[in-house]
């Protein structure tokens, strides 16, 4: 008696006149077709990826045009004031317009911290907490922290500023500035793909 066997792939045979098994057609068929599936679904996400990630990395051609907060776009041009206007308009190519900036001397020595100010909504800083403090007429600091009725020290959610920073000699040129937008920018996209999220926009001039 001849029995039907069933090989490791999970195909199912038939059997043959001289007892030999072979495939049944329609079933190979339909795990090939279902395999080419799978590799069509795979390679097409790696496509969409991949070109997500140049549209990141190379500023979309206008693309990302959605997203900044008026607020954030509102912070930034307050920083940048005093600033180079072609490091400013560095960051705006190659960040956007709601990143801050700003450069802060060294004191006695040369050269300057070329600080960049990432918005909220592409930092990966998390809700922290923070005393909250009291505040005399002038909104001034009066060097106290505000305390509920039991005299416990009230606290408050806020998110810390994002500042990523570079040292920078006063012989660097603006390639410099550059090299470090291109380093935020590769950061931030690399956290969003680690988390999972949708890339990010980026709201460039």
């Amino acid at each position: 008696m001849i029995e039907t066997k069933v090989k490791k792939t999970g195909v199912v045979s038939e059997p043959t006149s001289s007892g030999e098994t072979k495939p049944k057609k329609d079933e190979t068929m339909e795990t090939l077709n279902s395999i080419l599936k799978a590799i069509g679904g795979v390679s097409e996400r790696l496509n969409i990826i991949e070109g997500r990630v140049v549209d990141i990395e190379t500023g979309g051609v206008n693309k990302f045009k959605d997203g900044a907060k008026p607020e954030d776009v509102a912070t930034a041009i307050e920083s940048r004031k005093g600033l180079d206007p072609k490091i400013s308009e560095i960051v705006d190519e190659m960040l956007g317009v709601d990143f801050g900036a700003k450069v802060v001397g060294l004191g006695d020595r040369p050269g300057f911290r070329f600080v960049i100010t990432v918005p909220q909504r592409l930092s990966d800083n998390i809700v922290a907490k923070r005393p909250v403090k009291e505040l005399d007429t002038e909104q001034n600091h009066t060097g106290k922290y505000v305390m509920d009725k039991f005299g416990n020290t009230v606290f408050e959610d806020y998110v810390p500023e994002d500042n990523r920073s570079r040292i920078l000699s006063s012989s660097d040129s603006y390639d410099a500035v550059k090299s470090h937008c291109e380093r935020v920018r590769g950061y931030i996209v690399t956290y969003f793909q680690k988390m999972a999220k949708p890339l990010p926009e980026f709201k460039v001039k």
